[in-house]
């Protein structure tokens, strides 16, 4: 399992629970909808129902979109190839692996051009 520390108290029930708006066995009643933490209007999730698929996901998405990135600026396949292994498997990626919010906006912020 892709949930080490944070990732299997925190991340991993947040993000395999069925899609609800709201959870009633938490206190009296939370409403999961308000909660970025369990990424209900996150499209990927609606996709990917196992939770590594999902974690995948987000090296996958960062690998790509920084070779597309560094591909449309340099038109160098070399130069994009390099960029998209470092940054997808590189120390910010690999070292928040049980943060699931945080490498997923890490893949997905360069998909702007940012």
């Amino acid at each position: 399992m892709l949930a080490p520390g944070d990732g299997y108290v925190f991340y991993y029930p947040a993000v395999t629970i069925p899609w609800r708006l709201w959870e009633a066995n938490i206190l009296s009643g939370y409403p999961v909808f308000a909660d970025p933490q369990f990424f209900l209007w996150y499209p990927p999730r609606w996709f990917f129902r196992n939770y590594n698929a999902f974690i995948i996901f987000a090296y996958v998405a960062a690998s790509s979109f920084t070779f597309g990135y560094v591909h449309w600026k340099t038109r160098s396949v070399a130069a994009a190839l390099a960029a998209g292994i470092i940054y997808g498997t590189g120390s910010f990626m690999m070292g928040h692996l049980g943060h699931t919010s945080i490498i997923n906006a890490g893949g997905c912020r360069l998909s702007s051009g940012q």
